[in-house]
């Protein structure tokens, strides 16, 4: 397993990730650096996805899991900013439009090229997201709520190069180092993040960089600790629900290297702070426990065991990086303040998310079946500090909503949300059908996780099931390649 996931691919994947998030730092602090960056990017996703479509494809898979919302390099086009991904997106869209022209002019049927796996709900959820399009322009919704709404549902158009490049057991096989890699730099990540914040190491210059890039968020909690979320920790998640499942399959020096792997996750979990991550983590360990114990009660004992020590090294790594005695530690609470602090239901971000919720429902209820299209926006009270220094009454209009569900209920309706729900139960029975009880753990995980934190209407969910989509397709042969 680890030969091949740690090939001679996987280190040169790190240290570029960890090369060009340093770039990404210096760009903050030198605007030349910046723009610099964003050309050389798009230089090397052009020159590689030209010399192979995989090439590219793994460019995007890597920008994907380091860069949270996409703008660790970005560039201002006459009062438009276009961030990396963007950037990336439009690279292999054109040259698969290319290639796919060249293809169409050899007289290949367009119906074989646009040939998907799982085409007939992808293809139907697409034409719900373009009713949602239209829906919002014809009721008159701003057209920049519209396009912003609207943009990240863009990226699932990367399932057709995707589906091409991607065919075969082998071709997946061949990312599995540069996904790992990813993986792994983000934890590494979340910890020295861990580590600059609650040491205060130039804390204002990299939270800055953070917060300008979208990298993710950094609080201070009122028990001390620094809260690290970078949204790309979804994929830790799914990183962490795999690692569980193989713990018992695995043994000797794989085993322990898989455990302590599996502990640098939970950290990256536990110290991220989200309730939604926590509850996609319990909702998978319920799944992986099933499957474990479904085995034999020996198998599943054995599988607790190495789970508890999991969790307990990543509580023990977290406290060693905090309290490492220099330079003098900032936080001055107790590990269990974490817990105790994010289960507080009248916290700023929970009672928002509260006081937005029967609003929600109202919206959706005016137009449940085909939504009211993108751009919809409700007017509640924020408890949000951010919101309150503009509004005091913290009165807020928002077409951007935590209620993941309810935010696709009000934008594609009721059709589009059993659509996907659809699409994802059906990824869910293939991904069992296949021994992938692991896939089928992350999905239900990702399902929970986007109750209260939207993914799915978001690059990295739809990256993530997108991935999915291709690894759990049972019709393409396993052993030949497209390449």
């Amino acid at each position: 397993m680890f030969n091949s996931i740690f090939s001679r691919r996987f280190w040169p994947a790190l240290a570029v990730m960890a090369g060009l998030e340093i770039w990404s730092f210096l760009g903050s602090l030198w605007p030349a650096a910046n723009t610099a960056g964003f050309v050389f990017v798009g230089l090397v996703t052009l020159t590689l996805s030209f010399k192979n479509p995989r090439y590219g494809l793994a460019v995007a898979a890597g920008e994907l899991l380091i860069g949270s919302f996409g703008r660790l390099f970005a560039y201002d086009a006459g009062g438009v900013n276009l961030s990396v991904r963007m950037l990336i997106w439009l690279i292999i869209m054109a040259v698969w439009l290319a290639a796919t022209a060249r293809r169409l002019i050899k007289g290949e049927p367009l119906a074989e090229i646009l040939r998907l796996p799982y085409g007939p709900y992808l293809y139907t959820l697409v034409g719900l997201v373009i009713l949602g399009l239209v829906i919002g322009y014809g009721r008159g919704h701003s057209l920049a709520n519209i396009f912003f709404d609207f943009n990240n549902w863009l990226y699932l158009t990367l399932c057709l190069p995707l589906a091409d490049a991607f065919r075969t057991r082998k071709d997946r096989d061949w990312l599995k180092p540069v996904i790992a890699a990813g993986l792994v730099w983000l934890a590494v990540k979340t910890l020295l993040l861990l580590y600059i914040f609650s040491h205060n190491i130039f804390g204002l210059t990299f939270y800055h960089w953070v917060r300008d890039t979208g990298v993710g968020e950094v609080t201070t909690m009122a028990s001390g600790f620094v809260r690290i979320f970078l949204q790309s920790q979804i994929f830790t998640l799914a990183g962490v629900l795999l690692a569980l499942f193989y713990l018992t399959r695995v043994n000797g020096r794989e085993r322990l290297w898989l455990w302590m792997l599996t502990s640098g996750g939970l950290a990256v979990i536990l110290i991220s702070m989200s309730r939604s991550l926590w509850l996609g983590l319990t909702v998978g360990i319920m799944v992986a426990a099933g499957n474990a114990f479904k085995k034999s009660w020996r198998n599943g004992l054995r599988w607790l065991g190495w789970g508890a020590l999991a969790a307990i090294m990543a509580a023990a790594f977290l406290t060693a990086i905090v309290k490492f005695p220099w330079p003098a530690p900032g936080a001055s609470g107790q590990s269990w303040d974490i817990l105790n602090e994010r289960s507080q239901l009248n916290e700023a971000a929970a009672a928002s998310r509260w006081n937005l919720l029967p609003k929600l429902w109202q919206a959706v209820a005016r137009e449940p079946l085909w939504g009211q299209g993108f751009g919809a926006t409700v007017i509640y009270e924020s408890n949000d500090p951010r919101v309150r220094e503009r509004a005091t009454n913290g009165v807020y209009e928002t077409y951007a909503f935590e209620w993941g569900w309810l935010d696709l209920w009000l934008k594609i309706g009721l059709a589009g949300v059993l659509t996907y729900l659809a699409l994802i139960f059906i990824l869910i029975r293939n991904a069992i059908k296949t021994g992938r009880a692991e896939t089928a753990a992350a999905l239900l995980g990702l399902i929970a996780v986007n109750f209260f934190t939207p993914y799915l209407n978001h690059p990295l969910g739809l990256g993530l099931l997108m991935w999915v989509i291709i690894s759990t397709d049972i019709k393409y042969p396993a052993e030949t390649s497209s390449a």
